[in-house]
C-alpha cells in the first residue's frame, strides 16, 4: 500500500540558490572524524582506518538515532547492494560507532544503495527510502518502534527512478508534509509532490460479493468541502486510475494509480489543491492485462 500520494515533475537542469544572511564559514576535510569499529572472523574488534577514503565500496551514508537513545548512529550504503549498520556506542558529542550484525534489510536490493531516513508515515519511527541502481525506490516500512526498528517492504511502492537513485525530502511547497526529491546518474533532479489529503484507498469491509461489472458511482457529499468520498466496483484485477478534471478537460489531481483486486473500493478526495466552487469531473480508466477502458463522468461541484 501506498503511504503517500505523489505526483511527477521532472526538471532536467536545475540550479538552486539560497540567499542567506550574510556570514563567513571555514570548512575543513576530516578524512578520520570518528572511529568507525568492525568485529573480524578471528580475534578481537578492529578499527576501520580512513574509512572514508576507500575503507566502503562507493558509500552513501546515512545518520539516523534508530535506537531512540539520543545520538545518531550510522547506516552504510555500498555498490554490491549492502547496507551496513553501525551503531554509536559513545554518545552525542564523542561518536563512536561500533558494526552491529543486525541485519534490517534482508532483501538485496540492487547496487549502488542509497537510503533515506524519515518517519514517512508519521507513527513515530524512522521509515527508510533505499534507492537502487537497477531497481528504483524501495519503501521500507517500519513495523517496529521508535527504539526497535522492524523494517518491512511495501510491495505497492513504486517509483521507478534509476541509474543511482539519491533520495532526499523537504517540505518545498511549505504544506506541512516532506516532498521527494531524487537526484540520479542520468542527470537532473526528479520532484514528488506529497498529496497527503489525498487517503490510501481500501476495499469496502465487509464484501458480500464480487461486483459483476466495472461501476464509478456519484461521489458523496456532493457539493463538498472540505472533502468527499467516491466509490467504484471491479469486477476482476484491473490496473486503475483515477482523475479529477474541470470542465474543460484538464486533469487538476491524479487519486489512485494502482493495480487492484476484484472488489468495491472507496477513495476520499480532499480539497486542499481545488479551488472551492469550481466544477470538476471524476473520470476512471481500467485496464486488464489486454486493454479495456471504462470512462464514466459523474459531475461535482469542489
Amino acid at each position: 500500500m501506498l503511504p503517500k500520494k505523489f505526483c511527477l515533475l521532472i526538471v532536467p537542469n536545475l540550479l538552486f540558490f539560497q540567499i542567506v544572511a550574510a556570514q563567513e564559514f571555514e570548512f575543513q576535510r576530516d578524512i578520520e572524524p570518528f572511529p568507525v569499529i568492525v568485529p573480524q572472523a578471528k580475534g578481537p574488534e578492529e578499527e576501520l582506518a580512513f574509512p572514508f577514503l576507500g575503507g566502503f565500496n562507493a558509500p552513501r551514508l546515512q545518520f539516523v538515532d534508530i535506537d531512540a537513545d539520543g545520538d545518531f548512529d550510522l547506516f552504510v550504503g555500498e555498490f554490491l547492494g549492502n547496507i551496513n549498520f553501525y551503531r554509536n556506542e559513545g554518545s552525542a558529542s564523542a561518536h563512536q560507532f561500533v558494526q552491529d550484525t543486525t541485519h534490517y534489510f534482508d532483501t538485496d536490493v540492487g547496487l549502488h544503495v542509497a537510503p533515506k531516513f524519515i518517519d514517512l508515515d508519521k507513527d513515530g519511527d524512522q521509515d527508510v527510502i533505499v534507492g537502487s541502481d537497477d531497481n528504483g525506490l524501495f519503501w521500507y516500512k517500519n513495523e517496529g518502534s521508535a527504539n526497535a526498528a522492524n523494517f518491512i517492504l511495501d510491495t505497492g511502492f513504486d517509483l521507478n527512478v534509476t541509474d543511482r537513485p539519491a533520495p532526499a525530502f523537504s517540505d518545498i511547497d511549505n504544506d506541512s508534509d516532506p516532498d521527494l526529491f531524487v537526484a540520479s546518474k542520468r542527470g537532473g533532479l526528479f520532484y514528488y509532490e506529497n498529496r497527503e489529503n489525498v487517503t490510501s484507498v481500501e476495499p469496502e469491509t465487509p464484501q458480500t460479493s464480487i461486483p459483476q461489472v466495472f461501476a464509478l458511482q456519484q461521489n458523496y457529499p456532493n457539493p463538498f468541502n472540505p472533502e468527499t468520498r467516491i466509490s467504484y466496483e471491479l469486477p476482476t484485477q484491473a490496473n486503475v486510475k483515477i482523475n479529477i478534471y474541470n470542465v474543460i478537460g484538464q486533469v487538476i489531481r491524479t487519486l489512485v494509480v494502482a493495480t487492484q483486486a476484484a472488489g468495491k473500493y472507496v477513495v476520499e478526495c480532499g480539497t486542499a489543491t481545488i479551488t472551492p466552487g469550481e466544477p470538476c469531473h471524476p473520470a476512471c480508466t481500467s485496464t486488464k492485462s489486454a486493454p479495456r477502458d471504462l470512462w464514466r463522468q459523474s459531475a461535482c461541484f469542489c
